[in-house]
């Protein structure tokens, strides 16, 4: 795919996504699927926060633990149940309204700065990863992994009606 195929993909699974959340919950944000204990508000702002740490460590270039708020958090060192939790912990306490504005703003602004990369970047190694001693994969790969694969995951989770929860990022 190239660079606008991904960022239209992007769009339509977000909001494929974003309509899961709907239907499953009703429009409750206190609702919670079986096992999980994550709240939809939960979820979404889970799906925000990597969508933030997407654009402020993977292409921002800032440092991980900074981004996600926890001192000493190392990338791909730090297990995800972690920093999963962690997220939690921080957006556990907003109101549906504060968590729905918090995905909007992070969202839009990801999608802005995804507009704006020139186009071959998306094929490079990604920098960030590279700059902490890890073996990069191409950008496009954390961008997926960040966006659609993320979603897709969720959306199947919900689906099932399984925890939104499932231990992964």
């Amino acid at each position: 795919m190239n660079n606008d195929e991904i960022i239209e993909k992007i769009n339509r699974e977000y909001h494929i996504f974003l309509e899961s959340i709907k239907s499953a919950s009703g429009g409750a944000d206190k609702i919670r699927t079986q096992g999980g204990g994550w709240t939809f508000k939960d979820l979404l702002a889970h799906v925000a926060a990597w969508e933030q740490i997407l654009v402020r460590f993977h292409l921002g270039g800032e440092p991980f633990d900074e981004v996600i708020g926890m001192p000493g958090a190392r990338y791909h060192v730090t297990s995800f149940d972690d920093i999963n939790d962690h997220l939690l912990s921080v957006y556990g306490g907003w109101s549906m309204d504060e968590v729905e504005q918090f995905a909007e703003q992070t969202h839009n602004e990801m999608m802005e700065t995804l507009h704006a990369l020139p186009a071959e970047v998306f094929d490079e190694p990604a920098a960030t990863i590279a700059a902490i001693g890890l073996e990069p994969y191409p950008l496009y790969e954390y961008i997926a992994a960040n966006t659609y694969d993320h979603y897709a995951e969720h959306i199947e989770a919900i689906q099932n009606d399984d925890a939104p929860g499932a231990r992964s990022s």
